[in-house]
């Protein structure tokens, strides 16, 4: 699926997308190529691990690999091959298919579980039908004072009335996603494994904005302090 979108009202009917993000296809694509326990290093756009927008990406890293380290790299790191989005380096390793079930499956039972003790489907329902209710009584109204207006019309003499009340019924189903997100986000947090991640931020790296080297380079010590993580990771985690 290219986006998760488990409260949207289009999925309570409809459960598989077609298409599929480029970002997905991509690290689906390292999955593929890696062994159970493999590693892999990619530089991201910081935006995929910050935007709400990219949330969808994230839920799929999630799934498929143990988040290793994030190492923050600087503005310029690459201005000199003409890319100036901020990015960093992510390092994962890949989840056995058994662990990438077991979360998948956690995360479905919790997505389930909120929206039932929440009673979203009945809400949203309930909702859409007063929402017809209302439109239908403001077009029957507006017809006993025009009796003469066709119904294209009527169409469009309630047009601004009948969008206010839509855009009010989309602002409730929106707060109530908002807040139903939130209670799965901290539902999750407290239902799957938790690990430690390597972090760091690295603001020399060894050459300037234009190539140029510089007489430090942070990524050195960055490296032999991850390497320590890793061997950790390979001696006590499955």
């Amino acid at each position: 699926k290219k986006e998760d979108d488990w409260l949207s009202v289009k999925a309570l009917r409809e459960k598989v997308r077609d298409s599929q993000s480029t970002e997905v296809l991509f690290i689906e694509q390292c999955y593929n190529f890696l062994n159970e326990g493999g590693y892999l290093a990619i530089v991201i756009p910081d935006g995929i691990l910050t935007n709400s927008s990219m949330q969808y990406v994230r839920d799929n890293i999630e799934e498929m690999y143990r988040i290793v380290a994030v190492v923050s790299m600087p503005q310029t790191a690459f201005s000199a091959t003409g890319a100036g989005v901020k990015s960093s380096v992510l390092f994962l390793r890949k989840h056995t298919k058994t662990q990438t079930e077991k979360i998948i499956n956690q995360k479905d039972i919790l997505k389930e579980k909120v929206k039932s003790d929440n009673k979203y489907i009945e809400t949203i329902e309930k909702w859409e039908k007063d929402k017809k209710e209302t439109i239908k009584k403001l077009e029957t109204e507006a017809k006993k004072k025009n009796p003469k207006f066709s119904k294209k019309e009527i169409n469009e003499f309630i047009k601004d009335d009948k969008t206010k009340i839509q855009n009010e019924y989309k602002d409730k189903i929106n707060f109530l996603k908002e807040e139903l997100t939130e209670k799965y986000f901290v539902a999750k947090q407290l239902e799957l494994d938790d690990y430690p991640i390597f972090m760091a931020i690295a603001e020399d790296i060894g050459y300037d904005a234009t190539g140029r080297e510089t007489r430090n380079n942070e990524l050195i010590e960055i490296g032999k302090e991850l390497s320590k993580f890793i061997n950790h990771i390979n001696e006590t985690e499955v």
